[in-house]
């Protein structure tokens, strides 16, 4: 069982980000991206590979860079039309 930031246990069921071995865009409709694997040393990383050493934190989130890329990979996906009503969170 992981516990959260103020000590309390989390639910069951819930990951914890630091076991991630990557990320990928997904979509509702079922599309997924490549998937962009953690890398354990700075030596492998390589974003033209998608090979990300990064250490995500209890919650996985990704670095700026890599979110970045994720949404410019669905956004290729689900075209101009679409992605024009992304929004920024």
């Amino acid at each position: 069982m992981h516990r959260a930031p103020d000590g309390e246990a989390e639910p069951a069921g819930l990951l914890d980000g630091r076991d991630a071995v990557g990320r990928r865009a997904v979509c509702g409709c079922g599309w997924r991206g490549p998937l962009w694997a953690r890398v354990a040393t700075l030596a492998e990383h390589d974003a033209e590979r998608r090979r990300v050493h990064a250490n995500p934190g209890p919650y996985g989130d990704a670095p700026d860079d890599v979110k970045n890329a994720l949404r410019r990979e669905w956004a290729d996906y689900v075209g101009p039309a679409a992605s024009e009503d992304w929004s920024e969170s």
